[in-house]
């Protein structure tokens, strides 16, 4: 409900009032994600996608959301690179 209003800061506040014992569960993880990316923050979406593939490796939803934060992530630093390279170019 959260994210779809756009409100992240109150969709990270309900995952964090999580009781302890239910913040490694699939269904929150899998929410962190979807806040993860959101937010654009694709190394911790990764980091997090990744455990989710290891555990249910059946579930492609897992999967999807690996490869996507994966690709932002590397696409940001090659973007980065290329930037860089331009710059000194021009100088």
């Amino acid at each position: 409900g959260y994210l779809e209003l756009g409100m992240g800061d109150g969709a990270a506040l309900v995952l964090w009032e999580n009781a302890p014992e239910d913040k490694t569960r699939t269904e929150v993880l899998g929410a962190r994600i979807a806040l993860y990316i959101t937010a654009k923050k694709w190394d911790m979406a990764a980091a997090v996608a990744s455990h989710l593939v290891k555990v249910e490796p059946e579930n492609e939803a897992w999967w999807i959301n690996l490869a996507y934060s994966v690709r932002r992530r590397v696409l940001l630093h090659l973007a980065a690179r290329q930037d860089k390279t331009k710059r000194i170019d021009n100088a």
